[in-house]
């Protein structure tokens, strides 16, 4: 995946607080939205659903997504393996390939995010529990033989962008239990003038 954008000169309060209502705006539709589609997570129309919601959202916090090299293994079931970087990757993944995510089992209880990441079909795994990764790891595969897409981040945190944190590669044997291919994913976030964000 490329590079998210965003405009180097200075925000302006009015234009913050624009912001603020579009995004609060954005994430009350996409509740919504995950509440209507979350009988039918995996199907195409909820991928529409996800990709749509999620670009909607970027939009409104003023991030584009560019994507360099090709897509060619968004068509079929596919694990994409990705660094993390910020809140907006979930978002512009989703855009991009109308994935489900696996999350921390922490975000299930966060306010608002929590409701909107269930209702979008997360699937939510408790860190540092080998029960729990081996549990994980048979569901994503489970879900990978039936077609969907699923988004693992197996640095396990958050990191600047700049450089890889060692993997738990527990997770990564879904896709070979599935017989699925693995699609790496290298996120970061470039100003305008492209220095990094």
């Amino acid at each position: 995946m490329g590079s998210m954008t965003r405009g180097t000169e200075e925000t302006s309060w009015t234009t913050r607080i624009r912001r603020a209502a579009r995004l609060a705006g954005e994430v009350a539709y996409t509740r919504w939205r995950g509440r209507r589609h979350a009988h039918a997570t995996g199907t195409a129309s909820w991928r529409q659903a996800v990709e749509e919601s999620s670009t909607r959202l970027l939009r409104s916090v003023a991030v584009d997504v560019e994507i360099r090299g090709a897509r060619p293994l968004l068509a079929g079931p596919v694990l994409l393996v990705a660094n993390h970087v910020s809140w907006l990757d979930a978002q512009a993944l989703g855009a991009v390939a109308g994935t489900r995510f696996v999350a921390k089992s922490e975000v299930r209880d966060w306010p608002v995010i929590g409701t909107m990441a269930a209702r979008f079909g997360t699937l939510f795994i408790r860190r540092g529990h080998r029960r729990d990764a081996h549990r994980m790891k048979n569901a994503i595969a489970k879900l990978l033989v039936t077609g969907e897409r699923i988004v693992v981040f197996p640095e396990g945190t958050t990191t600047d962008g700049t450089r890889v944190a060692p993997f738990y590669s527990a997770l990564l044997q879904a896709a070979v239990d599935a017989a699925v291919p693995v699609q790496p994913v290298a996120i970061r976030y470039r100003e305008a003038d492209g220095a990094p964000s």
